[in-house]
């Protein structure tokens, strides 16, 4: 349910309530409050529970008008004669009246308040039903299953989601977590990227990219995790430039550590050889 809706729904049992309280008072019947009160259990878990339990509501409130135009005078004439008589009529008579309707209002609040926290459970059960992990890197064709791996999986989902897809289909060959948190380097056919990622996993942009074709040397810095790769002055990502060669800058990449350095060595390797 849209917050407009639940608020709606909210302030309708709310008011209901009051309304079916107010009567209650009114009605003067001190047995009939405090069997009301008695009746107040845990709050209607649903849609089907707020109608049950305002249904006795209803059923509790024409009990009692009915059986208070005879039951009040009779108290009233036991206690003051023929004018407790008179009065006693005379709040037998509110009551009918009076009773049934609270009864009337209990029900829309129960049923309301059910409606609630019939939004409320779905939303519950919706969340918990949420993905708890990101989907599975899929081999390519004839490739084997391998274990689920977050990293992978964290890298995969970037690639499909990062500058709105327009990288998806490109396949994905190595990936390391890059230096600064939430930075994931991405390693394809065509291209190097360092992309962005939230607390929630969730792709937050693209940093950088550098085109393979544009690559012209590589050399790494083991001491800080780096690869500092060669490419056209023109291609640079001019955040990375380290130092200019004529019409070549050198840039520096760096990793969070030596396994993701080597293994996105290896890889540049492999397609640098081809």
């Amino acid at each position: 349910m849209h917050g407009l809706q639940i608020y709606k729904v909210v302030m309708h049992s709310e008011l209901s309530g009051f309304v079916s309280g107010t009567l209650a008072t009114i009605s003067g019947d001190v047995n009939y409050q405090r069997s009301r009160a008695t009746a107040r259990g845990a709050p209607a878990r649903n849609v089907v529970e707020g109608v049950m339990h305002g249904g006795v509501g209803l059923g509790r409130g024409v009990f009692h008008g009915i059986t208070g135009l005879v039951s009040a005078p009779v108290r009233g004439a036991a206690q003051g004669g023929v004018a407790g008589f008179a009065k006693g009529l005379g709040r037998g008579l509110v009551g009918v009246a009076v009773k049934p309707t609270a009864g009337v209002f209990e029900l829309a609040a129960k049923t309301a308040e059910g409606l609630r926290n019939t939004g409320k459970a779905a939303a519950e059960l919706q969340q918990a039903g949420a993905r708890l992990r990101l989907p599975r890197t899929l081999p390519a064709a004839g490739g084997a299953l391998r274990p689920y791996n977050e990293a992978e999986a964290l890298a995969f989902s970037l690639l499909r989601h990062v500058a709105r897809g327009r990288y998806a289909h490109e396949p994905l060959l190595c990936s390391a977590q890059g230096k600064e948190a939430g930075t994931m380097l991405l390693l394809t056919e065509l291209r190097l990227l360092l992309t962005r990622y939230d607390a929630t996993l969730s792709p937050a942009g693209l940093i950088w990219q550098i085109m393979l074709r544009d690559l012209q040397g590589m050399r790494s810095h083991a001491e800080v995790h780096a690869l500092i790769l060669t490419v056209p002055s023109a291609a640079a990502p001019h955040n990375l430039v380290t130092r200019e060669i004529g019409h070549h800058a050198e840039v520096t990449i760096f990793c969070a550590g030596e396994t993701e350095l080597a293994s996105l060595r290896e890889a540049l390797a492999l397609l640098i050889a081809r």
